[in-house]
């Protein structure tokens, strides 16, 4: 998921720790990549994007340093995906949704509009683990 500290939707970093909790002996990793690339709504460095996380929503999951999440210098993870998935593949916004299956295909895409704990989205992530 590509993050921002700043966003509207940043509370959503509850709901991945969620995850990460409910799923991470499973098999899950939550990793969280923070970029500025939607709205300047990221801290400027890694530290402080930490701090910030782990202060106010107790994150413990993964998180990269700050990364591009489009364009021609992204994140290795969203190039690759951008290439498995196409233009549509691609994030629009912060707090993008990617599930990517054990096989290391892209399984599927949730926009910022889905919940990271979303019933749905959390059956689905057990089915993926489930079936390995």
């Amino acid at each position: 998921m590509n993050t921002a500290s700043l966003c509207g939707l940043t509370p959503r970093y509850e709901a991945l720790q969620f995850l990460w909790q409910r799923c991470a002996d499973d098999g899950l990793v939550v990793p969280g990549v923070p970029s500025d690339d939607f709205g300047s709504q990221e801290y400027a460095s890694d530290s402080e994007i930490k701090s910030f996380c782990e202060i106010n929503y107790g994150t413990n999951f993964p998180m990269l340093t700050g990364q591009a999440a489009k364009r021609d210098d992204a994140h290795r993870l969203f190039a690759w995906i951008a290439r498995e998935s196409g233009f549509l593949g691609q994030p629009r916004w912060n707090f993008c949704k990617y599930l990517i299956g054990s096989h290391g295909h892209s399984v599927a895409l949730y926009s910022r509009v889905k919940a990271p704990d979303s019933a749905f989205l959390v059956e689905e992530i057990e089915r993926q683990l489930q079936d390995g």
